[in-house]
């Protein structure tokens, strides 16, 4: 099945709820290192997630979002 852009960036921000460096997300989401590159660069441009020192955490405004993306994706 193939997934869309709001589930892998669901799928993203839930790993980063706790720290995660990019090798765990590339398997914890089953994508690729340029997939997830690309997507982090998204949602660290929306400040959704934060890297330090090589790690990702969801943001508060990450959070946030997660929760409204969870309910839309209920509704489908």
């Amino acid at each position: 099945m193939h997934r869309g852009k709001l589930d892998i960036i669901v799928n993203l921000l839930e790993v980063c709820k706790e720290e995660a460096l990019k090798t765990n997300l590339v398997y914890k989401t089953n994508l690729n290192f340029k997939l997830v590159g690309d997507y982090l660069k998204i949602l660290m441009e929306k400040e959704w997630v934060m890297e330090n020192g090589g790690k990702y955490l969801i943001t508060e405004k990450g959070k946030c979002f997660l929760m409204k993306a969870r309910d839309v994706l209920s509704e489908l």
